[in-house]
């Protein structure tokens, strides 16, 4: 599901199926790691 907002400051939004993990950093993080090494660094923060 899409919904779309053309208007300035609009807002998007899509739905995710409850399998898809999102992760968000609080701080710099070196994207070059392989997906194994990031993990790593969520959990140890």
């Amino acid at each position: 599901m899409w919904r779309f907002s053309s208007r300035p400051g609009g807002e998007a939004m899509f739905a995710l199926p409850v399998s898809v993990r999102v992760l968000l950093a609080t701080e710099p993080v070196d994207m070059r790691k392989s997906i194994n090494g990031l993990m790593a660094l969520v959990r140890t923060a």
